[in-house]
């Protein structure tokens, strides 16, 4: 189950609120919250910006969720529908670069994800656009984030990412705070290299 009731009733928004902001009828976020409608990747990119979260997390992609995205008898496929070439070459692009990483043929790459191996093919040859479902898949095969696999975010980012999902609960309290602690000194460093000019005073001389 995605998460978008959440983070929209999180960001105290109503249905009709992230409608317009989506250029739909607020019935529609609605089926979109319920699974009804199957949420595409043009307006997960849409929902990604507005929330500020990153695709996964908007899918339910994590170790909590990832196991139930699929678990009806008859699962919904959500495909993801590239709207335009770049992302679809980035796409390519990275996953054949994993590939590579990895030392893996078609072969392998179809037996670690559990996919068919002409399934694989066809994402690799740019014939196929691969489901929801599926990129998930190809994420947890190669460890990366489905935002990295289309572009979203850089090869640093996602390692960086990686390793900080992998922290313990006290590990991630330090990181946390250390971060905040350098977005202030930032902020600050920001603000002295870049002063407001002096406002005139009433004994300013007239030009």
């Amino acid at each position: 189950m995605n998460k978008l009731k959440f983070l929209r009733e999180q960001s105290g928004m109503t249905q009709a609120e992230l409608g317009r902001l989506l250029n739909v009828k607020d019935a529609a976020i609605s089926k979109y919250e319920s699974g009804k409608i199957p949420l595409t990747g043009e307006t997960l990119l849409q929902l990604s910006k507005i929330f500020k979260v990153s695709i996964d997390y908007i899918m339910g992609n994590n170790d909590e969720c990832s196991s139930t995205i699929v678990s009806s008898k008859e699962p919904q496929k959500y495909f993801f529908f590239f709207f335009d070439k770049l992302l679809k070459d980035v796409f390519i692009s990275r996953l054949s670069t994993e590939l590579e990483k990895n030392h893996f043929t078609v072969e392998d790459f179809s037996i670690a994800s559990s996919l068919d191996i002409n399934v694989c093919k066809l994402y690799l040859s740019g014939k196929q656009e691969p489901t929801l479902e599926d990129l998930i898949t190809i994420s947890h095969t190669f460890n990366v984030s489905v935002d990295y696999l289309i572009g979203q975010i850089d090869e640093r980012t996602d390692t960086m990412l990686s390793a900080f999902k992998s922290l313990d609960t006290d590990n991630l309290d330090i990181i946390i705070g250390e971060t905040k602690k350098l977005l202030k000194e930032q902020r600050y460093e920001s603000v002295a290299a870049d002063p407001m000019p002096l406002k005139k005073t009433g004994t300013d001389s007239p030009k």
